[in-house]
């Protein structure tokens, strides 16, 4: 059989090669589809490969285009066409801002939100796992840049995945779907479809409605994958609300949506994730944003996130309401630290019994939702137990800016380590989880969350999401393979996506493999 690629000219042979539709001839198309026959869509996914090993490839996009249709129809064309060829995505992801959702029209309404996976799937069939979120605003690639971050405006960002190697398999969880405590590990891992641990554990991306993380059910999962799978990896965000008291919008294709084109997949509550199981893994770094103000304390009374009463650590004398002993920093505080007070003050809480007087690492980072002057007591955005300890923090520009590059300069250490004994194993994407309240907002200039990645992985693809909660590792980087992953708030959360076989990700592998998501029909089974 002759090359695939061969000159336009008679060529004469006795062995009959197979026939090739035009579809597999992209090079000849041209002479033979007339041009009132040619597809009116412009976002078309790319062809096949004849190529039995096909490549791993990952692709992001970013639209500010004032109508969702539009956006999706944007970024989707331009994701597809740096796909590039090797066949189909097996995985999408995306992300809406929930300016969209504002101007929903209904759900028979051209521009509404749950179209948008119907959508997706009409203009590439061969996509089966679709997955996302509503949020505060989107990372991706721009039409004129490598990164874009589209903050406080309309605009939709898609990222596409050909994963050979890799089994993906999606997931939803309710409430009530959580095994009890003392359950057994088979019934955590039937809770996310039981994907395979032959060899490795999987990693998980997923993606939680905020009042799902609101009653603990977050950190109960959070818990259970842990017991389930040691060792696991488990990054994303939670969903973003269009406004006070409404949920997230979640996007999740399962099994039964697959067999209906016109299917939604849209999850307004729980929990969404897809399970990734095969060569690949995620490296973490988690950026906090915040510096250390005031001596440490140990909360006395709590009711929930409500701290009441609370005490100098060691010094049981010292026993006041939380608003008195936030007043005396106050006192204490320069006029700039009293103007960020007013709507940058956290509430940092410590990781473990012991915590460093001297670093934010140690420290979970929460909201502050509000403070009673009356009563005395603060409110907090996440459960407290009495005995724990807290700390308040300021969020400022030049801690986060700082956190942000010491910890890409240490990521680029640690590759140059490996690169001088011969191990090279650079990252094929990078997926970028950012609190709300920094980006623009925080920095007043764009970019400065992608700045430090971009320049540190020139070239690699990075997507992502503004929203009101980041998930991943306590520790911020190195030591953090074997930590739980936890609910940060006030954070920069970088996953870095790579091949575990250590190959090259540009470079086909010899073995075949199938470049489709596969769905476990029967998730009971083991």
């Amino acid at each position: 059989m002759f090359p695939a690629f061969i000159p336009h000219v008679p060529v004469v042979t006795r062995v009959r090669s197979p026939p090739r539709s035009p579809r597999c001839q992209p090079w000849r198309r041209s002479f033979a589809t007339p041009r009132r026959q040619r597809p009116l869509c412009t976002a078309s996914a790319p062809q096949p490969s004849s190529d039995p090993s096909p490549s791993i490839s990952f692709s992001t996009a970013a639209s500010s285009a004032p109508t969702l249709n539009a956006a999706l129809a944007e970024a989707l064309s331009r994701a597809l066409a740096k796909l590039g060829p090797g066949g189909p995505p097996n995985l999408a992801l995306i992300f809406v801002s929930v300016r969209y959702s504002l101007s929903k029209i209904g759900p028979s309404g051209r521009d509404s939100i749950d179209l948008v996976v119907p959508r997706l799937r009409a203009l590439v069939p061969e996509l089966k796992a679709i997955f996302g979120c509503t949020t505060d605003g989107v990372i991706g690639s721009g039409q004129l840049s490598d990164v874009v971050e589209l903050q406080d405006m309309p605009a939709l960002s898609v990222t596409l995945a050909r994963l050979p190697r890799i089994k993906v398999t999606p997931f939803h969880v309710m409430p009530d779907d959580l095994p009890n405590p003392d359950a057994r590990q088979l019934e955590w891992r039937r809770l996310v479809s039981n994907p395979d641990d032959t060899n490795h554990p999987p990693a998980f991306v997923i993606l939680s409605d905020p009042s799902f993380a609101e009653r603990g059910d977050l950190d109960t999962f959070l818990n259970g994958m842990q017991f389930a799978y040691p060792g696991s990896r488990v990054v994303g965000s939670l969903a973003s609300a269009a406004a006070a008291f409404s949920r997230g919008h979640m996007f999740c294709t399962l099994p039964r949506d697959v067999l209906s084109p016109d299917s939604s997949s849209l999850r307004d509550s729980g929990l969404v994730g897809i399970a990734l199981t095969g060569d690949i893994e995620l490296d973490c770094i988690v950026s906090p944003g915040c510096r250390p103000i005031g001596p440490v304390f140990e909360v006395r009374k709590v009711y929930g996130g409500i701290i009441t009463d609370m005490e100098l650590v060691g010094r049981p004398s010292t026993l006041l309401s939380a608003m008195s002993h936030l007043k005396s920093i106050i006192s204490f505080a320069t006029p700039q630290e009293k103007l960020l007070m007013q709507d940058q003050l956290h509430v940092g809480v410590a990781v473990e019994r012991v915590a460093s007087d001297d670093t934010s690492e140690d420290y979970l980072i929460r909201h502050v939702r509000g403070v009673d002057m009356d009563g005395g007591s603060i409110a907090v955005a996440h459960d407290i137990r009495p005995g724990q300890r807290i700390r308040f923090f300021l969020q400022e520009p030049e801690a986060a800016e700082k956190a942000l590059d010491a910890n890409m300069r240490q990521y680029k250490r640690v590759e140059l380590a490996n690169s001088l004994v011969g191990y090279s194993n650079p990252p094929f994407g990078a997926m970028v989880f950012v609190d709300g309240s920094r980006g623009r907002a925080l920095f007043r200039e764009p970019l400065t969350e992608t700045r430090n990645l971009s320049s540190f992985a020139a070239g690699v693809p990075i997507a992502g999401c503004f929203a009101g909660g980041q998930i991943g590792p306590c520790r911020s980087f190195g030591d953090n393979k074997n930590t739980p992953s936890v609910v940060h708030h006030a954070a920069n959360l970088i996953a870095l996506v790579r091949r575990r076989s250590g190959l090259s990700p540009v470079e086909p592998v010899d073995s075949p493999s199938a470049s489709t998501a596969d769905f476990d029909e029967n998730p009971e089974k083991e």
